[in-house]
């Protein structure tokens, strides 16, 4: 059984597997020479399609990792933003507007883009919940039977944070983290603060962190509070999406000092910032 996997979100993407084993898989960043490239991968899937010697037509199943009708929870977060910050809702509605037009309207179109460029097919069309594609990335092809489970990203659907277990060809969940709490947009946002591009450069503050020392963790634990189950992100004053503009919350700027801008030296206070910022997110997890 032939399956098309395919990712058309940050890191673009495509992959080919017969029968449970990989075949071939390629980001489409390394055919465009466009970094952490999104959309429609269309030079991925005709490389993965060629290395396996097949056409679209020899597909069982398409399978893509993300569930597009599962918003309403993400759409909730943006309308109580409003009730705390008018620029944060401004921020997060313009940009799930941008990714409602192009990424999230590409998963609905999927099976006539896929005609477009390939031809048609009688394969099936199955959307994954975003979180359980990392565990299955993780767990299926470890050496292990039966292993615990964590992943955490910047966002799924809605999680941002799952824990399950998997046991043979099986993951069982047991307990979630939603938006608007995110140690990814956590970490994203002051990757912005420290004049570094977000979505790309957090490698850089991680190793900018090394230098540092963690003058302002207090201030950034005030900010992600820990305890229970899990942990709680005060997305009023560290703002991810406002961060992608470069606006910063008054309360973020009085505890770290003024954001850096792109073009300005690195000073000891960044790198005391990165310190801070890497020393509260481990504390977290």
């Amino acid at each position: 059984m032939w399956i098309l996997g395919i990712n058309n979100m940050h890191d673009a993407s495509a992959t080919i597997v017969l029968d449970g084993e990989v075949v071939a898989a390629a980001e489409e960043e390394r055919f465009v020479r466009k970094k952490h490239i999104s959309g429609f991968p269309r030079e991925a899937i005709g490389y993965c399609l060629r290395e396996a010697g097949i056409g679209i037509g020899d597909l069982s199943g398409v399978a893509l990792s993300w569930r597009y009708w599962v918003m309403r929870h993400r759409a909730w977060c943006a309308l109580k933003s409003m009730a705390s910050s008018f620029e944060g809702f401004v921020a997060k509605t313009s940009r799930g507007a941008g990714q409602m037009k192009h990424e999230w309207s590409e998963l609905v179109r999927m099976r006539s883009l896929l005609t477009e460029h390939f031809g048609p097919g009688k394969y099936k069309m199955v959307y994954v919940d975003h979180h359980h594609c990392h565990q299955v990335s993780t767990f299926l092809p470890s050496p292990f039977e039966r292993a615990a489970i964590l992943t955490m990203d910047g966002a799924g659907e809605e999680a941002t944070t799952v824990l399950s277990v998997g046991e043979g060809r099986h993951i069982r969940e047991f307990g979630r983290v939603r938006l608007p709490h995110s140690l990814g947009q956590y970490y994203a946002a002051l990757t912005g603060f420290l004049g570094f591009k977000i979505q790309s450069d957090e490698y850089k503050v991680m190793g900018l962190a090394s230098y540092g020392e963690p003058r302002f963790a207090d201030a950034l634990r005030g900010f992600l509070h820990g305890g229970g189950e899990g942990f709680v992100l005060d997305s009023r004053v560290i703002d991810y999406h406002r961060a992608r503009r470069g606006e910063y919350h008054p309360a973020l700027t009085a505890a770290l000092g003024p954001p850096r801008d792109p073009n300005e030296a690195v000073e000891q206070r960044h790198m005391d910032i990165a310190a801070s910022a890497q020393l509260v997110l481990e504390e977290r997890i």
